[in-house]
């Protein structure tokens, strides 16, 4: 089936013979304790919109998904089934990842409507790259705060730059104060930290600030 589909460059959809089967082929197969999944029947027609944060309207076309497996043969919940009912009993409001969840936020919010829930806001934000253009991990140097602040880099630069991961202003704007961070912009933190420290209002600010950070790094643990 999926080499099929790839052959026609369409996307793989489930169309199995327990797709279709009556209840009395399904009721012969578990007599037989023939292993089995259970799967989530997504109908033939129609479409399913959400509303993202950040993408706005995202619209897919229902027949392009096709049933899938919510519980696994061995009796494990799958992922999406797994995160959607843990998310919904926690009552979270907002749900903030990158783009790349969007194929799951689809079989989620097929999940939610189906189980009655309330969806959560969705925002897909763009993907963090490393160096190499990869996507960005633990691999690439894990980094803690502490380590960031023994590095010489100030607070205000670190929250800048966090702010600015995969946004833009559109206008090439990029510093902001902490008053106007709902403009956001892409930029490393090396460009922020040396900008931040020369576009302080004055030099006794800079001093400040400098001085600051120096007492909360002498005062902290194992300093």
């Amino acid at each position: 089936m999926k080499e099929c589909a790839q052959q026609f460059q369409m996307t793989p959809v489930y169309t199995g013979k327990w797709s279709t089967a009556s209840d009395g082929e399904i009721h012969e197969g578990l007599d037989k304790m023939t292993p089995h999944t259970y799967m989530f029947r997504v109908p033939k027609e129609g479409t399913l919109k959400i509303n993202d944060l950040v993408r706005g309207e995202v619209i897919w076309s229902l027949d392009t998904l096709g049933d899938f497996v919510i519980l696994r043969s061995n009796g494990q919940p799958v992922y999406n089934f797994c995160v959607t009912v843990d998310d919904a009993t926690m009552h979270i409001s907002h749900v903030i990842r990158a783009e790349e969840h969007l194929p799951n936020t689809l079989r989620q919010a097929l999940i939610y409507q189906a189980l009655g829930f309330t969806m959560p806001s969705f925002a897909h934000v763009s993907l963090i790259l490393a160096p190499d253009r990869s996507k960005l991990s633990k691999r690439h140097g894990a980094t803690s705060v502490g380590q960031f602040r023994e590095m010489g880099y100030l607070p205000k630069s670190m929250v800048n730059y966090l702010a600015l991961l995969g946004e833009s202003d559109g206008m090439g704007n990029e510093f902001f104060t902490m008053d106007q961070l709902n403009i956001l912009n892409l930029k490393g933190i090396e460009l922020c930290n040396n900008s931040s420290q020369h576009k302080q209002n004055n030099s006794e600010d800079l001093y400040s600030c400098c001085c600051e950070e120096l007492r909360l790094f002498l005062h902290s643990p194992g300093s």
